[in-house]
């Protein structure tokens, strides 16, 4: 068997860990677990968190930052000699022309000088990169190297708990999108978001360390659900997505409190034979939220 191929058998391979992956969370509901994962690890797909996190299960390693081998050496760090390798899915990406109606149908042209891709058939054509599969990287734990220590700064480690810091930055990011946040009463609620309205209303009865955990729920609904038109049908659904993005953003952050009440709904009641495909959608939304809030905060403080 050649090279080309054991790489794609080992892609299959992963890819059918993921899919057993999701049936036991689907059988044991564990969010908790799978959450605290991805809030170590909130730059990697959902795909890929799940891969290092049963993998370092498996072999009993707590996997906290990753890199390839030769990435680890470009910053003065030797991976162990016997050190097992973890595996990550890398997207391969092409380009083709994207002009509607061009008659080529193949890969664009690289111009070394330009350095940018362009159609043989008219190179004012609009070119764009395409998904054309993926491809197996081994990569290692920082645990598993040694040599020139490295800073690690953390989330927690900046954050220093709820701050009055992190509340406005949540407050900026919903302002970038017109959303306007109040601190009321929010009747039954907590709190609530309102896409009609473009407003957040945070009950201000809870502590502080609580109103941050709220107003990133209901964040979430602002970035995640704006449009969805099934919300009564989907309640638990949706409220888990709003739920994992403010318990990956706080858990990131270092904010909690004694008040905190996380809901999760059970995936079981997720919409029958659709109910895979609407838990990797809504691992992939919570993850690129997530990373989208995070991103932001980081970049305020």
């Amino acid at each position: 068997m050649n090279t080309k191929t054991k790489a794609s058998d080992r892609v299959e391979e992963l890819t059918a860990l993921i899919d057993d992956k999701i049936d036991a969370l689907m059988a044991d509901n564990d969010w908790v677990n799978t959450l605290k994962f991805m809030s170590t690890q909130h730059n990697y797909s959902w795909q890929n968190q799940f891969l290092l996190w049963w993998q370092g299960l498996a072999t009993g390693t707590d996997i906290t930052y990753v890199r390839g081998y030769k990435q680890w050496q470009e910053i003065g760090r030797q991976v162990r000699k016997g050190e097992e390798a973890f595996d990550v899915l890398a997207p391969l990406i092409a380009r083709r022309c994207a002009e509607k109606g061009c008659s080529h149908k193949g890969r664009v042209i690289y111009n070394r000088a330009t350095k940018s891709f362009y159609c043989p058939v008219n190179e004012a054509h609009r070119v764009e990169q395409f998904l054309t599969g993926f491809r197996d990287v081994k990569v290692f734990d920082i645990s598993q190297t040694e040599g020139d220590p490295i800073k690690m700064i953390t989330f927690k480690d900046k954050c220093e708990n709820a701050s009055d810091e992190i509340w406005e930055a949540l407050v900026s990011l919903a302002e970038s999108h017109d959303f306007q946040v109040e601190l009321r009463s929010a009747g039954s609620a907590e709190g609530y978001c309102s896409h009609q309205l473009k407003k957040i209303v945070i009950d201000p009865s809870n502590d502080f360390g609580y109103r941050v955990k709220v107003l990133a729920h209901e964040i979430g609904h602002l970035l995640l659900h704006a449009d969805i038109k099934d919300y009564a049908q989907q309640r638990a659904r949706y409220e888990t997505e709003a739920e994992g993005v403010a318990w990956v953003v706080c858990e990131a952050l270092g904010v909690h409190s004694d008040g905190d009440d996380y809901s999760f709904g059970y995936i079981s009641t997720w919409g029958g034979e659709n109910t895979k495909a609407n838990v990797k959608k809504s691992l992939s939304s919570i993850q690129k939220t997530s990373k989208t809030i995070l991103d932001f905060i980081e970049s305020s403080l």
